[in-house]
This record gives structure tokens, sequence and C-alpha cells, in this order.
């Protein structure tokens, strides 16, 4: 099984574009999405982002975004998340939000 820190990850302009669009829009709040592109032994490639959330997740609604993307981006796997927390501050190690962590949970 290969580490993540061996892989060489190539994420394209529209998956960011789209990910800083939506954290930049909702910047007074916590906010996740999810990447998506695909997989080889050593490379991750992220060709796209769908934004998701911006406030409290509920077990209901994480199932029907997952079964949306699922169907929209049927070409394409989930490879990754972005989470923007906003209790960020510099210098402290990156928190999860918590959005992240009811996600996790």
């Amino acid at each position: 099984m290969n580490n993540l820190m061996s892989k060489q990850v190539e994420i394209y302009s529209r998956a960011l574009r789209k990910s800083f669009a939506h954290i930049l829009k909702n910047q007074q709040h916590d906010c996740l999405g999810v990447l998506l592109g695909s997989r080889t032994a050593d490379t991750i490639t992220v060709t796209d982002a769908v934004p998701l959330f911006h406030d409290r997740v509920f077990a209901a609604t994480l199932d029907s975004a997952f079964m949306m993307i699922g169907q929209v981006y049927s070409d394409l796997q989930i490879v990754g998340m972005y989470d923007a927390p906003l209790k960020y501050k510099k210098g402290d190690a990156v928190p999860l939000s918590s959005i992240a962590l009811n996600l996790c949970e």
C-alpha cells in the first residue's frame, strides 16, 4: 500500500478556482468540499472540486450530497477533501473545522 507522501499530486486550475471561490464567498464560516479526479499507483490527479458545506452538517444531508456527487460525476472518483477552518491562526497547527470533525465522526 502506497503512502500519500510518496505520491505525486497534480491539481487542475478548475479545482483550485472552485474551492477558492467557495472559501472566499463564505469566509465567515468553515468551508468543506470534495476533490474529484483519478488515482494511479504513484499519482493523484485533482480535476474538479464540489463545494459542499459552510454550516452544520447532518448525516442525511451528507448522504444526499455524496449520492448526488456519485450520480453527477460518475466518471470521476473522490480523491480528497478541502477544509478551510475559520478559527485558524497563523503559526498554530492547522486545526480541522467543526464541519470536518463532524464528517470524520
